[in-house]
């Protein structure tokens, strides 16, 4: 398994190391090696890694408050790494067509998130103007359709899942 210290990851990302530490800090269970005086520096898998990077982006460029980005972390955790975005791709991993996945974050009245997932598939046969024919989907995490149509989301805030994740697969690969 590859480990990350907070050094590399903040250099390569270009995000002060404070900073770095304290999203790890909120968005990470404490160091199972010890705390601040412990002499041992903190080392990053990479789910945690991209789990901090993601944290961030919510407080730092969607304007998240910690404790929301702590909590839209916890809600999309599951799909997160069932959709494989907390594992290092190997060099065998090669997919057939390449997914493009914004989330959208909709924010009700009260503390409950809604999400929906929009992907893009690129399919394999052209149309006949000569352009590539795409489909695409509409997935909810942790609603059921009545619930999403009951709720009274406000406004939603999005990101480009899978652009992210490969910029973050950039920064700290090429490093």
């Amino acid at each position: 398994m590859i480990y990350f210290k907070s050094k590399y990851l903040a250099e390569n990302l270009h995000i002060p190391l404070s900073r770095w530490k304290r999203w790890s800090r909120e968005f990470l269970d404490p160091d199972p090696l010890g705390g601040y005086q412990s002499g041992f520096a903190r080392q990053f898998s990479f789910r945690d890694a991209f789990r901090v990077f993601l944290g961030g982006h919510f407080v730092g460029v969607l304007k998240f408050t910690i404790p929301q980005a702590r909590q839209i972390l916890i809600d999309l955790d599951s799909w997160l790494k069932e959709n494989q975005l907390y594992t290092w791709p190997m060099a065998n991993d090669t997919p057939l067509k390449e997914t493009r996945r914004w989330i959208y974050i909709f924010e009700p009245g009260a503390d409950r998130y809604g999400y929906a997932v929009r992907s893009i598939v690129p399919r394999d046969h052209l149309r006949p103007d000569g352009l590539q024919e795409e489909a695409y989907t509409l997935e909810l995490v942790g609603l059921s359709w009545e619930a999403f149509a009951a709720e009274r989301f406000t406004h939603a805030r999005m990101i480009d899942v899978d652009a992210l994740h490969r910029f973050f697969l950039h920064r700290i690969g090429d490093g």
